[in-house]
């Protein structure tokens, strides 16, 4: 008999980034749309594709485009560690991405759980089903994510709900890896 599992406590890993990731692209898309919405236009106007390509005005706005294609294609690459959505269910932690497969970790099956310091100062949840390797420890965000990660940007609602939700030796793990915190405080 397949058990179904409950859901206990699902969260953005990062909505203060997510928030402002979208604020940015919908800025940028307003911006490019305002400044070539006109040649758009002119080049929809002529309506055959040989004398479209043919113009300067598409030679301007496919330059005008790379840039911006370059910025959706490298939020698309760090959505996971940004903007995913974190599930914590009966017997295991999901981790929803945008356009990508989800990561799922049983309880039973997590080797390594904390809170360490990347190489700008900010700090990470990590949670993973092998051990880390040492050269990560204090620069976690050169890591990069294998199907057994989970690696997104620390917040303290993301730490409470881990801390709350998580079994009992995994929340007392994860919660004594909070000292790093005090040890990098500036204040």
């Amino acid at each position: 008999m397949n058990k179904s599992t409950t859901c206990k406590r699902t969260f953005f890993v990062s909505y203060y980034l997510l928030a402002l990731v979208s604020f940015a692209i919908v800025l940028v898309s307003a911006v490019y749309y305002y400044y070539l919405r006109e040649d758009v236009e002119s080049l929809i106007a002529l309506s055959d594709w040989s004398k479209i390509i043919k113009t300067d005005t598409f030679d301007v706005i496919v330059v005008a485009m790379v840039p911006y294609l370059v910025l959706i294609i490298d939020l698309y690459w760090c959505s996971e560690q940004y903007f995913g959505v974190l599930s914590i269910k009966d017997d295991c932690i999901v981790l929803y991405r945008p356009l990508k497969r989800r990561k799922k970790i049983a309880f039973e099956d997590i080797q390594s759980i904390g809170i360490d310091v990347g190489t700008t100062g900010a700090f990470w949840i990590y949670i993973s089903s092998r051990q880390i390797p040492a050269k990560y420890h204090n620069k976690i965000n050169k890591l990069t994510p294998k199907k057994s990660d989970i690696l997104f940007a620390y917040s303290d609602r993301a730490f409470d709900s881990l801390c709350t939700y998580l079994p009992k030796p995994y929340s007392k793990r994860f919660s004594a890896t909070a000292s790093i915190i005090r040890l990098y405080d500036k204040s």
